[in-house]
């Protein structure tokens, strides 16, 4: 009987809470309580704050500003140089000549235009101009050296009716020699001393051919200052 007296009391208990709570229920339902679903309203503090807050103003981009493009100044002209004519180089040539006059063209010995030399000689230009012409006994080779009448020394359309030339040095030695144009008079100077002017002459060529030859072989010199040439125009 016991149990079944606690078991009565505890049912009872149980019952009395769900009474109340079904009471608590209906209370909080008729007093405008939130319903299930229903959303919440943000209260009158939050909507206050989120209207007063400003809206961000958005910044305005600044657009950059043209620079102006600035027109060139112009520039004055440039004022042309009038072109320079090269000069061109004068031809050379030599004296002009009047009718029955003569023509002198002087050649210095160091002008020669060929020379062959032997392995026992050499060919030394000297200050003065001149040439000297030299070989010793190790070889009886001989040496020579040829010059001739330069055509630019002369005036333009010359024509040649005599030809005179006096080659003018000093020689020693062994043996030497020198040689006038083709048709002068003399050919040769051989191992012979120049006149008392210290040249040898060479007279009466036709002018066709200028060539003066120096040589020389085994232990000898010759020294040839200078040519100079006596040209007699048709």
């Amino acid at each position: 009987m016991k149990q079944y007296g606690l078991l009565a009391a505890a049912f009872g208990g149980t019952l009395a809470v769900l009474l109340v709570a079904f009471l608590v229920i209906e209370q909080l339902g008729s007093s405008g309580g939130p319903t299930a679903g229903a959303s919440a309203s943000p209260s009158p503090s939050a909507v206050a704050i989120a209207t007063t807050r400003p809206s961000a103003t958005p910044v305005a981009s600044i657009a950059p500003t043209a620079v102006p493009s600035v027109a060139p100044s112009a520039s004055a002209a440039p004022t042309p140089t009038p072109a320079t004519a090269t000069p061109r180089p004068t031809p050379a040539v030599g004296p002009s000549v009047a009718p029955g006059k003569t023509i002198q063209v002087v050649v210095r010995g160091a002008q020669y235009v060929d020379a062959v030399v032997a392995q026992n000689a050499k060919v030394t230009q000297i200050a003065s101009g001149g040439v000297l012409i030299s070989s010793d006994r190790t070889y009886s080779d001989q040496t020579t050296v040829t010059w001739k009448l330069p055509v630019s020394s002369l005036p333009a359309g010359t024509r040649i009716a005599r030809l005179d030339v006096a080659v003018c040095g000093s020689a020693e030695g062994d043996f030497w020699e020198t040689y006038g144009p083709p048709g002068t008079e003399p050919v040769e100077n051989e191992v012979t001393p120049p006149a008392s002017d210290g040249c040898w002459h060479y007279l009466g060529g036709s002018g066709r051919d200028s060539t003066v030859t120096g040589i020389i072989h085994l232990e000898s010199k010759l020294w040839i200052d200078r040519l100079v040439y006596t040209i007699t125009p048709e």
